[in-house]
């Protein structure tokens, strides 16, 4: 009989559920939190939109000057610890869908087992913390930044797996490395292009992540490959592999991360971004920087050259909230269209645009 996943992300969604109930009886096993982001920005490009998180179907620019839809989003996890090798997570998450809707969805949902503080296995529904801040990519008061840099992180645009993980962590000293294998599948929709709202999925997906520490420096290392099937299209092989850097002593900070991939419709991408900032008191102002390389010419591609620098302010305004002010310009090479969607006849790829953008950040 196969395994099959969605069963134990049911099974989880129950066992919490009914530990939700049992709460008054211990309440310290179980644990309510959640974070969100308000978001407004523009964008100077009226023929073609701006959005940076993958499967949203319009932003800022030709369908409306303004957009909330982008980076707004608002989510609650309940984690229960049974005992000290059990525990499970379900996290359930409202943001724009690629249908324009704004139904809940089912971000996490897993169990795990860890008998040491060196081994844990995860079973269900899994986030893929293909890069530095995969894990927390969608929580913003987490970010320096106003989002994560979209030329990098969509390329992986799916944030979950439906799977299994395996770390193993050991520690000598001051160092700390961390080594997770994983494995996993995931059926997903569109939102624009000619296979919108068609059926899509990755499918044997494997892969390995190092993540090293040592004192305010961390340095991660990541493999992954599957088959995805985009629409009635044939299925494909999909190739990543990236590293990543972090320095943070706590006055400032500098983060880069560099990754590489290989798939028929986006051809060969080299993708790199970088960004620092320091911290005054409440106050961080940040730059960043990245781009998208295309590393051979196809004939036709899904995710064209682009490239992009981000100026901007952080106010931890009060505990645990913070807003943020970001201005990107955005360049693009002769026949490129970047990261826009919905172009219209009169577009003309290539050139320059500008994003202004606004954000409120909260954990609870």
């Amino acid at each position: 009989m196969p395994f099959n996943l969605n069963a134990v992300a049911l099974a989880v969604i129950a066992t919490c559920a009914s530990c939700a109930h049992a709460a008054d009886a211990s309440p310290s096993i179980y644990t309510f939190s959640g974070y969100g982001t308000l978001g407004t920005l523009h964008s100077s490009e009226s023929k073609a939109d701006f959005t940076a998180p993958a499967f949203r179907p319009n932003g800022a620019g030709y369908s409306r000057s303004w957009s909330s839809d982008v980076d707004s989003r608002i989510a609650g996890q309940l984690s229960a610890n049974f005992n000290s090798d059990w525990s499970a997570v379900v996290q359930v998450m409202v943001e724009q869908q690629w249908d324009n809707s704004y139904r809940p969805t089912l971000e996490w949902a897993n169990i795990q087992y860890a008998p040491t503080t060196d081994f844990s296995i995860r079973v269900g529904r899994i986030t893929l913390a293909t890069f530095l801040v995969t894990n927390s990519r969608k929580v913003g008061y987490t970010l320096p930044w106003a989002r994560t840099p979209s030329t990098f992180y969509e390329v992986v645009p799916i944030s979950n797996s439906d799977g299994v993980d395996l770390t193993y962590r050991s520690r000598l000293g001051n160092f700390k490395n961390s080594v997770t294998l994983f494995t996993g599948k995931k059926d997903f929709k569109t939102a624009v292009g000619p296979f919108a709202g068609q059926k899509s999925s990755v499918s044997r997906q494997t892969g390995l992540i190092d993540t090293m520490e040592y004192g305010a420096a961390s340095l991660q290392f990541s493999r992954t490959q599957s088959r995805v099937q985009v629409g009635p299209l044939p299925e494909s092989a999909y190739k990543l592999k990236a590293i990543g850097a972090n320095y943070d002593p706590g006055n400032w900070f500098l983060t880069a991360e560099w990754n590489r991939s290989s798939f028929f419709l986006n051809g060969d991408l080299t993708n790199w971004y970088t960004g620092g900032g320091y911290r005054i008191k409440d106050w961080t102002p940040y730059l960043l920087t990245s781009e998208r390389r295309l590393t051979n010419n196809p004939r036709f591609t899904i995710a064209p050259p682009q490239r992009s620098t981000a100026v901007g302010l952080r106010w931890d305004v009060v505990k645990n909230t913070d807003i943020k002010l970001q201005y990107d310009r955005v360049s693009l090479p002769p026949d490129s269209s970047g990261t826009l969607i919905n172009l219209q006849p009169d577009y003309r790829p290539g050139g320059k645009f500008h994003v202004v953008s606004a954000t409120v950040d909260f954990v609870f």
